[in-house]
């Protein structure tokens, strides 16, 4: 699948830049690749989620991260990604304001947060 967000910005034609792209991929030449991001270790995660934590202003605890991290252990195929304890965290904030309570890490949300992040195919 080949998405592009937002035409209209840029200073030409939506004609130009479709044109350009589409002709490398009729002969198979793709040079629109991936840069290549690697898994984060728990400890880069766990560091990256307390700043989160900081910056959205939830109480973070050392022992709270079990929580979010669980919906690691039991889908295999989901790998930590850097931006997954923003996207995580911010859900939860979402879901504690729509309940008008302080956000806060407990076995409910970050399953809550995690469920509607992640599609499970």
């Amino acid at each position: 699948m080949f998405l592009i967000d937002d035409f209209g910005r840029q200073q030409v034609s939506p004609r130009q830049p479709l044109n350009r792209w589409i002709m490398p991929l009729e002969k198979r030449i793709d040079f629109l690749n991936e840069i290549h991001v690697t898994n984060l270790s728990r400890e880069m995660f766990r560091g990256i989620f307390n700043r989160q934590c900081e910056l959205l202003q939830v109480p973070f605890d050392q022992h709270d991260l079990v929580y979010p991290l669980r919906d690691y252990d039991v889908r295999p195929r989901r790998e930590l990604r850097a931006v997954h304890p923003r996207d995580i965290l911010r859900r939860l904030v979402g879901i504690a304001g729509y309940h008008n309570i302080p956000p806060f890490l407990t076995p409910r949300f970050p399953e809550k947060a995690c469920a509607a992040h992640f599609v499970e195919l």
